[in-house]
């Protein structure tokens, strides 16, 4: 079995231990997971609505794009002394929680985001936009080094009316003298044509 294999098989058992979070979990106490529940967890998201040149047009710059859990490589701009690569491998990985556990067992996509001593300050919009009805899980992995500032805004845009999950989870590592500032902005496109 491949580490691969052997990392999404225990992420697995975790959150079939774990199960969905409930209102009695601190960090959940304002939503239920039961309409969550209804969605099948495989499969990725099936396509829905196509994307308009407005849409993409009016996406924040700079950026990384991932549609329907799946990273779009020409949606995106580089940022000078800013790596951003795919996320080829997932090894052994902290699944603290049922959702961690959950985007490690079933990851769709991911990439590793690198900002270097040399960037000074940036700012990189990593956006999520859902098109259909289904589940995507992905994973970034942030590593920002000494004297580097890294703001990292993720957007969520549902460009459908279909329920879905996007169960995206970030890692960080931040050496000292590192700073990383995080946002989310959500966004539903519910009945506009596209």
């Amino acid at each position: 079995m491949s580490a691969l294999a052997q990392t999404q098989a225990s992420a697995l058992a975790r959150w079939q231990q774990l199960g969905w979070p409930t209102t009695r979990d601190e960090a959940w106490r304002n939503f239920s997971t039961k309409p969550l529940q209804e969605l099948p967890l495989t499969g990725g998201i099936a396509q829905g609505a196509t994307l308009s040149a407005a849409l993409v047009a009016s996406l924040p710059s700079p950026r990384v794009v991932f549609v329907d859990g799946r990273h779009v490589a020409n949606m995106g701009h580089d940022v000078a002394g800013l790596s951003v690569t795919p996320l080829d491998a997932l090894e052994q990985v902290p699944t603290p929680g049922a959702v961690e556990a959950l985007n490690a067992a079933h990851l769709t996509d991911g990439l590793a985001i690198h900002a270097t001593g040399a960037l000074g300050a940036a700012t990189l919009h990593v956006v999520h936009i859902v098109t259909g009805r289904g589940a995507a899980h992905v994973r970034l992995v942030v590593t920002v080094d000494a004297g580097a500032t890294l703001t990292l805004g993720e957007h969520y845009i549902g460009a459908s009316d279909e329920a879905y999950l996007m169960n995206s989870v970030v890692e960080v590592d931040l050496a000292a003298g590192a700073v990383l500032e995080l946002g989310t902005i959500a966004v539903s496109y519910t009945h506009l044509t596209l």
